[in-house]
């Protein structure tokens, strides 16, 4: 996933979501996040769970940072879907990319 910040306006929201997934037990979803947000900038990005698209649990705000992070996150067991969610803040200042993301049981 990748928000371009030469296009939209500020507070424009994208999300990329999961397919429908059922876990039988806990696990954890683990991703790599690149998220540098100008100073004073409003975007955000954020991993949600939701359940057949509404929102169910806020897991976890993602931090700025002007480097590539690799994040691991808790996640119940139960059937839902993941939804990354990045709001867009001023054009062409603002850079939030996703990659190399695994769900895993905590086996």
């Amino acid at each position: 996933m990748v928000l371009k910040s030469d296009s939209g306006v500020a507070g424009d929201r994208s999300c990329l979501i999961s397919k429908l997934t059922k876990l039988d037990e806990s696990g954890f979803i683990s991703f790599d996040a690149y998220f540098n947000p100008a100073d004073n900038s409003p975007a955000s990005l954020a991993l949600e769970l939701n359940h057949f698209g509404i929102k169910k649990e806020m897991l976890r705000n993602i931090d700025g940072s002007n480097t590539w992070q690799r994040l691991s996150v808790a996640v119940p067991s139960g059937e839902f879907q993941f939804s990354f969610c990045g709001n867009m803040g001023e054009p062409f200042s603002d850079e939030i990319a996703l990659s190399n993301v695994d769900l895993m049981t905590a086996r």
